[in-house]
């Protein structure tokens, strides 16, 4: 998949920002927005244990995990993670 629309949903906390041409839901946990074969997803996550499971994503993604016993599955693309203190 080279292009299409990417449905981003976030469970336990707000999305807190969105690329230009994105929509958030006014829950502030979904954001769809459009990507193509250029495009990466960055996802920064707080000082928590949180979980992030890209694996099925049709982009690279850019993990930052920051503080926290955080579990993190990157793509099968050209990812940069990063795991932080904890």
């Amino acid at each position: 998949m080279n292009q299409g629309e990417l449905i981003i949903t976030e469970t336990v906390e707000e999305i807190t920002a969105v690329p230009d041409g994105w929509t958030l839901s006014l829950d502030n946990h979904t954001a769809t927005g459009p990507f193509d074969a250029n495009s990466m997803l960055r996802i920064d996550v707080l000082n928590e244990s949180d979980y992030v499971d890209a694996r099925l994503s049709p982009v690279a993604v850019n993990i930052n995990g920051m503080e926290g016993n955080d579990t993190l599955y990157g793509s099968a693309y050209n990812d940069q993670i990063l795991g932080g203190d904890g």
